[in-house]
């Protein structure tokens, strides 16, 4: 439902427990510096700007009809549900709480390498590109067909080490339940697919929808990464498998699940109100 839309972005949640997360816990403005240098700020912020251009998409696929008002106020329910403010500061709220300390001097050192920037500004620029999904899968398997099978091999590890393809299937699982969610606050008893009933037909085809997301994120990934080189790939694989890069993934993941999960519940919760009256 929401593949033009999805990003590499938004990951499984595993919550650590509270004493873990005490243990943990690093300052807020550390914790900000690292999601600027890592460019995961400046993604969260295309967010709201690709969901809104899905909006249209969604209620497509719900069946629902819409009237160009109705339309634009839902177009507005999504921007102030994937707002960079919110997602930012959902995100920034778990990786306060769950950052390891111990880490911070070994992902800082990463951030502030040349190899480290310049991976940040590739992949700050593909989450602002305007290009959709399948356009910038397209452009990325010719550059892939291209490519040595060295470097298919170290894209193919940048994809698996970041989860990328779980990441995708999530957004989407989530987003899509979440408008439901919203719809069938409206809908008539039984004249529309059940929350319940979407959740698990989505979870039934999670595997396969994983399984074609794995090639394009590597297809993807080699677009963004294009004017790389191998040995700065290298380097990239090799602090994203680190302890302090692996850990760093870890919670970002979990920062980002969270953030786009509470989006998706507050998008749920304010579809009601799109409608003029219950004509759904």
């Amino acid at each position: 439902m929401f593949k033009k839309s999805s990003r590499a972005l938004a990951f499984s949640v595993v919550l650590l427990g509270l004493h873990g997360a005490a243990l943990c816990q690093v300052a807020k403005p550390v914790a900000e510096e690292l999601m600027r240098k890592s460019g995961l700020w400046e993604q969260l912020g295309s967010i709201a700007p690709q969901m809104e251009a899905g909006a249209g998409a969604a209620m497509d696929q719900s069946g629902t009809k819409l009237s160009p008002e109705e339309l634009k106020r839902l177009s507005q329910a999504f921007v102030t549900a994937y707002s960079p403010m919110h997602l930012r500061a959902t995100a920034l709220r778990v990786l306060t709480a769950q950052l390891t300390a111990a880490d911070v001097a070994a992902l800082e050192a990463w951030y502030n390498s040349p190899a480290g920037k310049a991976v940040t500004k590739l992949e700050e620029a593909a989450s602002t590109g305007t290009a959709d999904l399948q356009t910038r899968v397209q452009a990325g398997t010719k550059v892939l067909s291209a490519s040595t099978a060295a470097r298919r091999a170290l894209l193919t590890q940048v994809a698996k080490v970041t989860r990328a393809a779980e990441a995708s299937v999530d957004i989407m699982i989530n987003t899509a339940v979440g408008v439901q969610e919203g719809l069938a606050k409206v809908a008539p008893k039984g004249a529309k697919t059940t929350v319940k009933d979407l959740r698990a037909t989505l979870e039934q085809q999670r595997p396969q929808m994983v399984k074609n997301f794995d090639s394009a994120m590597v297809a993807l990934f080699a677009a963004t990464y294009e004017s790389l080189d191998d040995d700065a790939l290298s380097r990239y694989v090799s602090f994203l498998k680190s302890p302090a890069g692996s850990a760093y993934t870890e919670v970002s993941l979990r920062a980002m699940d969270r953030a786009f999960v509470e989006a998706a519940q507050g998008l749920g919760r304010s579809i009601p109100a799109v409608k003029s009256s219950a004509n759904l």
